[in-house]
């Protein structure tokens, strides 16, 4: 659903520093591109801007009008700068807090590719343990079955002390 440029307008008045669509804030910056290209801001009378010459009373009254022009253009500029100096401040804080955000970021990746590392250590050096006890297990059996085999073969041969006990009944 479309949002409208006063819609918009409004609601960057209320919340300045949340982000919008691209329609606000690319008029935002055609005006401050003009503003910064423009420099200070000059009051002119509509003669100066269109090049005819005024007559002494309309230039009385457009004297006037230049002060107040002039006295509302310098209000203007110190609060255009302020404003800038107020959003200069926020963006500083945004900037550092995202800053912080990022190295803590990054502390606790680092933190958790070490837990993690240590822990496919573990488990590698419990997986070494197990398979060497298994080896150790199955040469115990091998060499019980053996021992078992022989000692068999021994007694059907006649050589009886080899011979397994008889089972009690």
């Amino acid at each position: 659903m479309p949002v409208s440029l006063q819609q918009e307008r409004t609601q960057f008045m209320k919340h300045p520093f949340k982000p919008r669509s691209g329609k606000l804030l690319s008029g935002v910056m055609l005006v401050s591109t003009l503003v910064a290209l423009c420099g200070p801001a000059q009051a002119q009378t509509v003669a100066e801007v269109f090049g005819s010459k005024p007559d002494a009373a309309s230039s009385a009254a457009d004297a006037n009008s230049i002060s107040v022009t002039s006295a509302q253009a310098a209000e203007e500029i110190a609060e255009q700068q302020r404003l800038n100096a107020e959003q200069a401040a926020f963006a500083a804080r945004q900037v550092a807090e995202n800053e912080a955000g990022r190295l803590a970021y990054e502390q606790e990746l680092s933190e958790r590719e070490a837990i993690i590392a240590r822990q496919q250590a573990e488990a590698q050096a419990a997986q070494q343990a197990y398979q060497a006890e298994v080896a150790r297990r199955q040469a115990a059996y091998d060499a019980a079955m053996a021992s078992w085999r022989a000692d068999v073969s021994a007694c059907q041969a006649g050589e009886f002390s080899r011979c397994a006990p008889a089972a009690p009944k």
